[in-house]
């Protein structure tokens, strides 16, 4: 039975762990990808 338990468990620390390393990355990468357009422009 706790293996039935354990995988939902172990997916919803999986999703957010990785949902808000993959959104800080995100804007890091938005951000220069702005940067860079207003030094080229």
């Amino acid at each position: 039975m706790g293996v039935y338990l354990a995988e939902p468990i172990a997916d919803t620390i999986a999703v957010c762990t990785t949902a808000p390393m993959f959104y800080v990355y995100y804007r890091k990468l938005k951000a220069a990808d702005l940067a860079e357009k207003e030094n080229i422009v």
